[in-house]
């Protein structure tokens, strides 16, 4: 893995290349047109995972917190609920703290959070 995290999905996998990450939906159509029209209309998305309407565009944020030595994850959105390991992380939540192999569920797309060894165990199998 060559990445400081790696985030594991059923047909997919995205080795985190940086300390923080944002997660969401590619842009709809109309949001492109509103984008050309406004080129102060911009949103960044490190990770594309769906194009569903029960995913924000800029989602959830994934980010190494140095004071408590651990990944977190906090969700972006006001509208849209995300789950670590099926409990709820809303808008207004502080960042959940993230272990390696926790299961993220966004919308409709699962995948697991795994840190550098574990992800050499999960390749193994």
């Amino acid at each position: 893995m060559a990445g400081y995290a790696m985030l594991q999905g059923k047909k997919w996998a995205y080795p985190m290349k940086s300390l923080a990450i944002i997660i969401g939906r590619a842009a709809f159509e109309e949001d492109k047109e509103a984008m050309k029209e406004n080129e102060e209309l911009v949103w960044h998305v490190d990770l594309e995972i769906n194009s569903a309407i029960d995913i924000s565009r800029q989602q959830a944020f994934i980010a190494y917190n140095f004071q408590k030595e651990q990944f977190e994850i906090k969700n972006l959105s006001e509208n849209n609920e995300i789950y670590v390991n099926g409990k709820t992380v809303k808008h207004e939540h502080l960042a959940a703290p993230l272990d390696s192999s926790d299961l993220i569920q966004i919308g409709t797309e699962d995948f697991v959070f795994l840190l550098p060894m574990e992800s050499r165990k999960v390749n193994a199998k």
